[in-house]
């Protein structure tokens, strides 16, 4: 027993010993001064000078005469709408139908806002890509919202919660619309906006409805499991093996290059961008976990869905997940970047040669999956130099499919779309979009930002980390891949979008940032 000791505590003093070293060497000076770096640099940006000041143009705008007569308006209907339910409120009290809500739905989690949200995403995340519908998405977001709706009017709050929609998200909204308006083939327009229309509307519902930790623990218990079982889905199509895609891989450089998975989304891109957008909340809900253990199993569940992550061969999906524990390495322990920097380059020589070799092709020209990009990003900015870029060409791919194709180089002439969500916004929606869309993302990491360091509870802290880190991560990923061509992905964004906004505290922030002179 006491030889047992001194054993292990050998073993600590050593580890500690090697901790100490390893901070105290000159990798992680570089490290640090390279981070500072950057970070001044873009401190003193233009791009971060004019979106970091986002705050002051909110009031003005507010305060304008065109303003206050818009929301004097929307007051007027919604105080109709609260009237009439009254009346019908004071009707069905006494009824049998209000008994019975009394007695069975009031107070359970399943009937509850917050329960159909996350009962819904758990769907969203479930369903196999072979039996999806987008129209699943727009009907139950629709009737989740007329639920948000009565709940809303019963409390008395329908005008408040108006008044809290973040400005830049309502422009881009208004951009949607115009994407519509100025479309060159408006039925196509119509069915796409419908996207935008579901994914809108879910992220103001968990916005407003998800005011408490308590709720966001409830509902992110479903979500977490959702993302094991679609990474347990995904284990299962490569033990049974998934059939190989030129479409998706150039088979020239990734000759030994096993078939990508996808669990159940449409391709492994689709996936990818998926799991990017959720794995940071997984890790802050482990985290969050009240005891050691339940910590460290949970974390060890995390792996699970990272595997998946490594099994969909996607390059951008990788570096956009590192980009994104990077970030949340950084506002929750600054000190652990250099352990995972070091854990990362150790790890390398035990990943499978199809990984390596998938990575080092990160970049290489003669990926014809990267030169592709490149031929269509051409044609792409011919297009908008023609004129298009102020107003866009509407949304979807059939007016890409329009106006495309004479600017288009030869071998990228049928391309869906232009393969980068911010060229694919202005494209669509034009400046406007394109604007209002990186304000609102700015906006929100930092909004966010601040509020953690706001926050008290290591709960919220670890949440709102989350949602700064999967917005990061997505923001690379958007740079190389249109991730709202798959309607999940978009609706994924803005759940993610939502979960960042919702917490009490990076609203009281926007308050603060209002004020501020």
């Amino acid at each position: 027993m006491f030889e047992n000791s001194l054993i292990v505590s050998g073993i600590v003093s050593i580890a500690n010993w090697l901790y100490r070293a390893f901070y105290q060497s000159a990798i992680v000076c570089w490290i640090g001064k390279g981070v500072g770096a950057l970070g001044r640099l873009w401190k003193n940006s233009g791009i971060y000078s004019f979106f970091a000041k986002d705050s002051r143009l909110e009031p003005k705008i507010q305060s304008s005469a065109l303003y206050s007569f818009v929301d004097w308006i929307v007051q007027g209907i919604l105080g109709w709408f609260t009237k009439i339910y009254r009346k019908l409120r004071s009707y069905n009290e006494n009824s049998v139908n209000g008994t019975l809500y009394e007695r069975f739905v009031r107070g359970s989690f399943v009937c509850s806002l917050n329960g159909l949200l996350a009962i819904f995403i758990f769907c969203v995340a479930m369903i196999p890509h072979t039996m999806w519908n987008n129209m699943y998405m727009l009907l139950g977001a629709v009737g989740i919202s007329g639920v948000y709706f009565l709940v809303l009017l019963s409390q008395g709050k329908l005008g408040k919660s108006v008044k809290g929609i973040w400005l830049p998200l309502l422009i881009f909204m208004m951009a949607a619309v115009s994407g519509v308006l100025v479309s060159h083939a408006k039925s196509d327009s119509v069915r796409v906006f419908m996207f935008f229309l579901a994914s809108f509307l879910i992220c103001l519902n968990i916005y407003g409805s998800v005011d408490s930790y308590e709720k966001m623990k409830q509902f992110m218990t479903l979500v977490f499991i959702g993302i094991l079982l679609t990474s347990v889905y995904a284990f299962y199509q490569r033990v049974t093996g998934v059939e190989i895609s030129a479409s998706l891989t150039d088979l020239t450089l990734n000759k030994d290059m096993p078939g990508r998975v996808f669990s159940t989304m449409g391709n492994p891109n689709n996936y990818a961008e998926f799991l990017v957008l959720l794995l940071p909340f997984c890790f802050a809900y482990a985290l969050n976990a009240k005891t050691l253990g339940k910590k460290t199993l949970l974390l060890a569940f995390c792996m699970l869905p990272v595997g998946a992550l490594l099994m969909t061969y996607s390059r951008s999906g990788w570096i956009s997940f590192a980009i994104a524990l990077v970030v949340f390495a950084w506002f929750y322990n600054k000190k652990l970047i250099p352990i995972m920097i070091l854990v990362g380059m150790l790890c390398v020589p035990l990943l499978p040669s199809s990984i390596i070799n998938r990575i080092l092709t990160i970049g290489n020209m003669k990926d014809s999956s990267s030169s592709y990009r490149l031929l269509i990003w051409e044609g792409v900015l011919r297009m908008l130099g023609n004129g298009y870029a102020l107003q866009g060409i509407g949304l979807g791919p059939s007016s890409y499919s329009i106006v495309y194709p004479p600017f288009a180089e030869a071998r990228a002439a049928v391309a869906p779309h232009s393969h980068m969500l911010y060229l694919e916004i202005l494209v669509e929606m034009g400046v406007i979009g394109l604007v209002s869309f990186v304000w609102f993302v700015c906006a929100l990491v930092r909004r966010s930002g601040a509020a953690v360091h706001r926050a008290v509870q290591p709960e919220v802290k670890n949440m709102l980390i989350a949602g700064v880190s999967a917005l990061s991560g997505i923001a690379f990923i958007s740079m190389v891949e249109y991730v709202w061509f798959y309607p999940r992905v978009m609706f994924t964004f803005f759940v993610a979008a939502g979960l960042t906004m919702a917490h009490k505290i990076v609203k009281e922030c926007w308050q603060i940032f209002r004020c501020e002179p």
